[in-house]
């Protein structure tokens, strides 16, 4: 049976419930849980981590935590966030909390921008003529309000009402906005992407035997991932011109110093019905040099 991603996870997530006694309501399939059941706790327990409490419909954590375990070793309640693939590391697509697939609204309101009259809001006027050190500052320091606004909810109205060349031309506005501030973009998602004190990536979980669990620390990914600082690394969008009502997909890479092109994500937005969203994945093959290992 083929599964949606999110079904991959949500399955990951009723094992370990089970493994830890733990309720869980979101839709699963009971059978593929159970047999997770087996195949994982073996391998958590040799860990020494074991399911404390479950997070993952409680929004109030600000580093969007999916368990608390409990380390084995000194007792001590770590925050982990959860995520299963059916594929091996090196070919999984790994996405940040919060910032990896905002509503086009969010994505608005996290930037602070405004595509709808191609202008900036009056709250972030400074972006015209800012350089990136200090637009790093701005977009870091400054509180994120996730709330859609009486204004923002006019403006995806108005995108509704007015499907065909300003929407279009309003998703354009979005992609180059990301283009033109690709280093910043970048270090927000690695800033995002391990907010707990531990990310495990269980792999390979709809096969007979599940590859590796594979547990990582909370770290500075972006400085082993770039250690001469991102901003002395330049990235390039690659892809195919989108068509009138197609969603926007494109490769980002990661251009060296040698003019070797390393694909380290792929950005997506999609513009159709209630799925609008900017997606952004890092591919597992870049993430893995940057992860330093829990066990």
């Amino acid at each position: 049976m083929k599964r949606k991603a999110y079904e991959h996870g949500y399955n990951t997530e009723a094992a370990f419930c089970k493994i830890g006694d733990l309720s869980y309501s979101n839709k699963h399939d009971e059978s593929e849980a159970k047999r997770l059941v087996k195949l994982l706790k073996p391998k958590l327990l040799s860990i020494g981590l074991y399911p404390k409490e479950y997070c993952g419909n409680d929004n109030s954590h600000s580093d969007k935590r999916d368990f608390v375990m409990i380390e084995s070793k000194t007792e001590r309640r770590l925050s982990l966030q959860l995520k299963g693939h059916q594929k091996s590391f090196s070919t999984s697509m790994i996405i940040a909390s919060t910032v990896g697939q905002p509503a086009i609204s969010s994505f608005d309101s996290f930037w602070g921008v405004d595509f709808i009259n191609s202008i900036y809001y009056e709250n972030a006027q400074a972006y015209s003529n800012i350089n990136q050190k200090n637009l790093q500052k701005f977009v870091v320091n400054r509180p994120h309000n996730f709330s859609i606004s009486k204004g923002e909810k006019e403006a995806e109205n108005f995108c509704r009402k007015n499907k065909g060349k300003s929407l279009r031309e309003n998703d354009l506005s979005r992609l180059r906005f990301i283009e033109e501030n690709i280093n910043l973009f970048i270090k927000t998602q690695l800033d995002y992407l391990i907010k707990t004190d531990l990310f495990m990536l269980v792999t390979n979980i709809c096969t007979t035997e599940p590859e590796k669990m594979n547990v990582y620390k909370k770290q500075n990914i972006e400085k082993n991932c770039f250690p001469k600082g991102i901003e002395n690394y330049q990235f390039k969008l690659t892809g195919k011109k989108p068509k009138q009502d197609s969603d926007i997909s494109c490769q980002v890479k990661l251009c060296g110093h040698n003019g070797e092109n390393i694909t380290m994500g792929n950005l997506q937005i999609h513009r159709k019905g209630s799925k609008r969203c900017v997606k952004f994945r890092f591919t597992g093959k870049f993430l893995k040099n940057g992860l330093v290992s829990y066990n």
